[in-house]
């Protein structure tokens, strides 16, 4: 049986939860030591400006970019996380870092329900972070899911380009970026899409194409 974090037993779950302390207070502990090393170098800063909330989409490959530069966040955010239980590691660490709410779900596990919880804190000033070609892929390849976000809640979605020298590129499927020590770190911030009527397949080429950048 595939347990998710609602429903594994007693002692799975309060195992699980151990592991994932450890496990996800190390990686927090890693990435802020090699953020300490490293450049960082921010462009279109000016963008975040265009509303109060936002959702930040780039592509999974750009993950540890993202955990090593964002080590605070600085705004209540909500982000749809997968439930199983071998995503604990991951649930500590982005609480660690200050994520203000999770919404547990996935295709067959709550997706619906989940999803409709980051619709709602979006709606209420919250923002969220989404990978659009995750969590299986294939990379770098749209799904709509974001662009009906944006549509449902009105809050506009700020496309993400990130990139490290030097890097290792590791081998998954989607080619993850992890940045090494002392290495210097480039995230823009590109403008803002508001998705306000219904979009085409142009509207996904066109954020696919800037996401790729």
């Amino acid at each position: 049986m595939n347990y998710t974090v609602q429903n594994a037993p007693f002692p799975l779950k309060q195992l699980n939860q151990l592991y994932g302390s450890v496990v996800g207070g190390f990686m927090f502990f890693l990435f802020s030591i090699i953020r300490l090393t490293q450049r960082v170098e921010y462009v279109g800063v000016e963008n975040l400006n265009s509303s109060p909330n936002h959702i930040y989409a780039f592509w999974h490959e750009n993950l540890p970019l993202h955990f090593a530069t964002n080590l605070r966040m600085k705004q209540p955010q909500i982000w749809l996380q997968h439930p199983m239980l071998f995503m604990k590691p991951i649930h500590v660490m982005i609480k660690l870092m200050g994520l203000t709410e999770m919404a547990y779900g996935s295709s067959g596990n709550s997706g619906k329900v989940a999803l409709e919880r980051v619709n709602t804190q979006l709606r209420n000033g919250y923002s969220t972070m989404i990978n659009p070609d995750g969590p299986a892929g294939p990379a770098k390849k749209l799904k709509a899911g974001v662009l009906i976000m944006s549509k449902e809640t009105g809050v506009p979605i700020i496309p993400i380009t990130m990139d490290a020298s030097p890097k290792w590129i590791l081998g998954t499927w989607d080619k993850k970026k992890q940045p090494l020590p002392f290495s210097r770190i480039t995230i823009t911030y590109h403008k803002p899409i508001h998705i306000k009527d219904d979009f085409t397949d142009i509207d996904i080429r066109n954020l696919e194409t800037i996401l790729s950048s």
